[in-house]
């Protein structure tokens, strides 16, 4: 599995390659040359590589690393931002303008995320 780092790199280098491709003489290709054995031999693999994971790698040791990692990152960014979310609310801050604009889509939201 590439890394966040890894994606960068390779997007790096799929741009480079295309603003460089107008730099190319006429007739020049900007794809590396390989020849048919290892043409014959990327493909095999690639058909063989199953492009969806199994139940068994989502039961992975990385799997949870990474689950626990992102709802830990959320909960922080929820710890930090609603006390500064519900400071106009606790001081009376808001004025029946604001209410009337914020309430709909609030509505809205909650009314889209309720179960059937």
């Amino acid at each position: 599995m590439l890394s966040a780092f890894h994606h960068l790199l390779l997007f790096m280098a799929a741009a480079s390659s295309a603003s460089g491709a107008a730099a190319l003489p006429r007739g020049a290709s900007a794809r590396p040359a390989i020849g048919r054995a290892a043409r014959a031999d990327l493909i095999a693999a690639s058909a063989s590589a199953s492009p969806v994971p199994t139940a068994d790698a989502a039961r992975g040791l990385r799997t949870a690393w990474g689950v626990c990692g992102f709802l830990g990152i959320l909960a922080q960014a929820i710890g930090r931002l609603a006390p500064i979310a519900m400071q106009p609310i606790l001081q009376r801050d808001i004025t029946m303008l604001q209410w009337g604009l914020c309430g709909p889509p609030a509505s809205a939201s909650a009314v889209a995320a309720a179960p059937d």
